[in-house]
């Protein structure tokens, strides 16, 4: 399939993620009962799925690779118990799939565990902009210990990949880094266009963290305080146009380098395009005059 195919397929589903709520709140009307069991049934579907991979499609016979899919199970079991929301569990299914689906819209089948570490960012700017979109959003709140949650299942996700389902060995080739090297001129300029988005990444949580301080949704709505949140109560002109200027510097480096072909040239330009999501969707939001909670 052509990655451009495989990201359209990720832009749905990643799309679709700050409404889930909707169906969530269907699925637990029958009560907190329901709402246990929802997650727990969704990751055995997850779990069965990459048993039937890994035994049906691979026919693997290694112990280490089952040593390590039980370890990640544990892992994951580990993260799950420590949630106390049963949809903040969900994070962890809906994260590390997508984390897994990111490295296969950037491998061509040859890449080692290097390209691993790149859907891990990746997949860290799709959480990063997931949040801040339920800022936005009316009935939703921004909350950065769900920014964090997403990246724990992104390295989970890459974890598997790296050491359970190993996609490159069809190719002939062992856990080697791979991937992420480029070379010349376009090189410079992509990573230079990948260091503005981190330094926007860095300077928008910070903005926005001053005006929703991370706190549980619970106590916000039991104390009333959910109104007083304003993600945009430290933005100005001053930090729009700064948004605005880097955000159009990074993508003009990115479209000077299109030429380039090598494979971290793919995985970077991944990068600079997710990262840029955030400043976009604070700009959007701030023009509009939207209240980001």
């Amino acid at each position: 399939m052509n990655n451009r195919w495989r990201w359209l397929i990720i832009g749905c589903y990643a799309s679709s993620l700050p409404f889930l709520r909707g169906v969530w709140n269907l699925l637990t009307e029958g009560g907190s009962a329901t709402g246990s069991a929802v997650p727990i049934a969704i990751g055995a579907v997850f779990c069965a799925v990459l048993v039937s991979y890994i035994v049906g499609v691979k026919r693997e016979k290694r112990l280490s690779v089952y040593s390590a899919f039980v370890l990640f199970i544990l892992v994951c079991t580990r993260i799950f118990l420590s949630i106390r929301e049963p949809i903040e569990r969900v994070h962890l299914a809906e994260y590390a799939l997508l984390s897994m689906m990111v490295f296969w819209a950037m491998s061509d089948g040859t890449e080692g565990w290097g390209l691993c570490i790149w859907a891990v960012v990746v997949t860290m700017e799709l959480g990063l902009a997931d949040e801040l979109i339920q800022g936005i959003l009316p009935e939703r709140i921004y909350d950065f210990n769900d920014v964090l949650l997403n990246a724990k299942a992104a390295v989970v996700g890459q974890g598997m990949v790296a050491f359970v389902l190993r996609p490159w060995e069809a190719s002939g080739r062992g856990l080697g880094a791979g991937g992420p090297r480029s070379e010349g001129s376009c090189a410079y300029k992509l990573w230079w266009a990948f260091a503005i988005v981190v330094l926007l990444a860095a300077l928008n949580v910070y903005i926005v963290e001053r005006g929703t301080p991370t706190i549980a949704a619970d106590v916000l709505k039991g104390t009333g305080e959910l109104r007083y949140r304003d993600g945009y109560r430290f933005w100005n002109s001053s930090v729009a146009c700064v948004n605005g200027i880097l955000s159009s510097v990074s993508l003009a480096i990115l479209l000077s380098a299109r030429s380039s072909t090598a494979k971290g040239a793919r995985a970077l330009r991944a990068a600079v395009v997710c990262g840029l999501l955030s400043p976009l969707i604070l700009l959007v939001g701030w023009f509009s005059g939207a209240h980001f909670r």
